[in-house]
C-alpha cells in the first residue's frame, strides 16, 4: 500500500500503518523535524531527492518512464493485477448505467473502482430507506429509482404495468420524471382509501413515502406500515425517504423502526450528521463530500461510497427536475406536470 500526502501525514493515524516513509523536498525545517529527518539531510529542491525513513538514507528516486512498459509486462506475466482507486464523478446519469436486470436496482457508481453499485432485492429486500440532510438529493434518488422501474422494461421484477404512488405533504418537482405517477396526501382520508384500492388492483405497486418522518399519527400510517410488511411477499417496492436528523434525534417513528428491521439503507451526506451514520452502522465515512447525490450504501458488514444516479438534466452544477406527463388515474391524485426546475431536494 502506498499513501501520498503532505507533511500533515506525520501527525495522523495513517503514520502508524506504514513501514517506511519517503520525505521529498522538505524546505520547511519544522516539517522535517516532525518527520524525524536528520538535520544534516534536509532535502533540496531537486525533483525526486528525498530521505528514506526510519533508515535516514538520502535517496534519488528513479524516473518510472523508461521502465513502465517493462514493469507492466512483468506484472502481467505473473498474473498480478494493479488495483487502482478511481475518483467518483460528481454526477451520474441513470441513462449511463447498465441495462436493468430483473431483481436488481442499479443505484449509481461507487467503490474504489467506480463500478455500478446495485441494490439486490433478493438479499436487501423490497423496502429502500433513503436518508440525508436537506438538499442532499433524497427525493431525486427516490424519483430516479421509481422512474427507472416504472418505465417499460424497467426490470427489477417489480412495477409490471403498475402505477407509482407518491405519498407526500408537498410534492417535490423531482418526481416529474416518474411515468404514470400519482400524488396522494398522507393526511387525506380519500387519498388513503385510494392508496388501498391501488394496492388491491396492483399488488406489486411502487410506493414512495417522501418524508416518512412526518407521517407519524397521520391517517395513512397504518396502511403504510402494512405496505412495508407485505412488500417482500408481493414483490412490490416501497421507497422511504427521511431526514438524517430524524434518525439521530428520535427513538420512535416509522423511519427509525426501519433502521432496526431492515438490513440496508442509503445515507446521503453521511458526514453532515454522524449521529445518523452511527444509527445506520455506517463505517469509514471520513472525507465524503457533501454534493447532491453523494452518499453511502450501507449493507451488513460493508459501507460503499456511491454517487447515486439521477434521471435529471444537470446544468451548471445544479440537478434540475425534468418534465414528464402523468396519468391522473384518480380525482384525489395531484397531477405532476408543469413543475418548475429546482435544485435537488
Amino acid at each position: 500500500m502506498i499513501i501520498t500526502g503532505d507533511a500533515s501525514l506525520s501527525h495522523g493515524p495513517l503514520r502508524s500503518l506504514t513501514d517506511a516513509t519517503l520525505a521529498l523536498r522538505l524546505a520547511n525545517r519544522v516539517d522535517a523535524v516532525s518527520l524525524g529527518v536528520p538535520g544534516a539531510l534536509m532535502t533540496a529542491d531537486t525533483p525526486g531527492r528525498g530521505v528514506l525513513l526510519p533508515l535516514g538514507l538520502e535517496v534519488q528516486v528513479v524516473s518510472a518512464e523508461p521502465y513502465a512498459e517493462c514493469a507492466r509486462t512483468r506484472w502481467a506475466g505473473q498474473g498480478v493485477e494493479i488495483a487502482r482507486i478511481r475518483a467518483l464523478p460528481d454526477y451520474v446519469s441513470a441513462s449511463d448505467l447498465p441495462i436493468p436486470v430483473p431483481g436488481v436496482i442499479h443505484l449509481g457508481r461507487g467503490g474504489e473502482d467506480g463500478r455500478c453499485v446495485d441494490w439486490d432485492l433478493s438479499t436487501l429486500g423490497h423496502v429502500v430507506l433513503i436518508a440525508g440532510s436537506p438538499h442532499s438529493g433524497r427525493s431525486t434518488v427516490a424519483a430516479t429509482i421509481a422512474a427507472t422501474l416504472a418505465a417499460p422494461g424497467g426490470g427489477a421484477g417489480v412495477a409490471a404495468a403498475a402505477p407509482c404512488v407518491i405519498l407526500a405533504d408537498r410534492l417535490s418537482p423531482s418526481f416529474g420524471v416518474v411515468p404514470r405517477a400519482i400524488h396522494l396526501r398522507p393526511d387525506d382520508p380519500e387519498s388513503v382509501a385510494a392508496l388501498i384500492e391501488y394496492k388491491r388492483e396492483h399488488p406489486n405497486l411502487i410506493v414512495v413515502i417522501d418524508g416518512a418522518d412526518r407521517i407519524d399519527g397521520q391517517a395513512c400510517e397504518p396502511v403504510v406500515r402494512e405496505l412495508i410488511d407485505v412488500a417482500d411477499r408481493d414483490h412490490a417496492l416501497v421507497l422511504v425517504t427521511t431526514t438524517s436528523a430524524s434518525l439521530s434525534g428520535r427513538f420512535r417513528g416509522l423511519d427509525v423502526e426501519l433502521t432496526r428491521r431492515r438490513p440496508a439503507a442509503i445515507l446521503l451526506w453521511p458526514t453532515a450528521d454522524r449521529g445518523a451514520a452511527e444509527v445506520l452502522r455506517a463505517r469509514e465515512i471520513h472525507g465524503i463530500p457533501a454534493i447532491p447525490g453523494r452518499g453511502v450504501l450501507i449493507t451488513p458488514g460493508q459501507t460503499i461510497e456511491i454517487q447515486l444516479a439521477a434521471s435529471t438534466a444537470r446544468s451548471d452544477g445544479v440537478v434540475a427536475a425534468a418534465q414528464s406527463p402523468i396519468n391522473a388515474l384518480n380525482p384525489t391524485a395531484t397531477p405532476i406536470s408543469g413543475l418548475p426546475e429546482v435544485n435537488a431536494v
